[in-house]
């Protein structure tokens, strides 16, 4: 039974891999446990490293993950003698309200990108970016911040 679980997620995400449009994407994809906000866009060709946990993979409204991402949920240890940690490495990816990030980014597990903020192609997102930021690099760098001008009532 436990293999056959397995064998119907992994039919799933490959599938989402090569669906056609991005709702049937999105949709296979919160099939498998997702949290995909309204109007958001997830492009084809992402590789989701640990599909089965995808539970940890949350993006907010109109977000936008272009095509060829690789979005690293989990990371397991060898158990070899040189490391004596054996407990799988799982944290969240949270892509919040309105952020774009570009084709090729490779973004590591437990790391937030800020609302409205910008991740420039072929990145390498390993620390949290701030809102209303533009960053980009390998590895990523915060190269300009956007502020809202906040404009008063009459």
């Amino acid at each position: 039974m436990y293999r056959f679980k397995i064998l119907k997620k992994w039919l799933i995400y490959r599938f989402a891999k090569i669906a056609p449009t991005s709702r049937i994407r999105i949709n296979l994809l919160r099939k498998l446990g997702a949290r995909i906000g309204r109007n958001a866009e997830v492009y084809e060709d992402i590789v989701v490293v640990n599909y089965t946990d995808l539970k940890h993979l949350i993006i907010e409204d109109n977000a936008t993950i272009s095509p060829g991402c690789m979005l690293i949920l989990s990371s397991y240890h060898d158990q070899s003698c040189i490391t004596n940690y054996k407990k799988p490495f799982k944290e969240k990816i949270r892509i919040k309200k309105g952020a774009y990030v570009g084709a090729n980014v490779t973004i590591f597990p437990g790391i937030t990108i800020g609302e409205n903020s910008i991740i420039g192609a072929c990145s390498l997102v390993n620390k949290n970016i701030p809102d209303n930021s533009l960053a980009y690099g390998i590895p990523v760098r915060i190269k300009k911040l956007y502020f809202k001008k906040q404009v008063a009532c009459p």
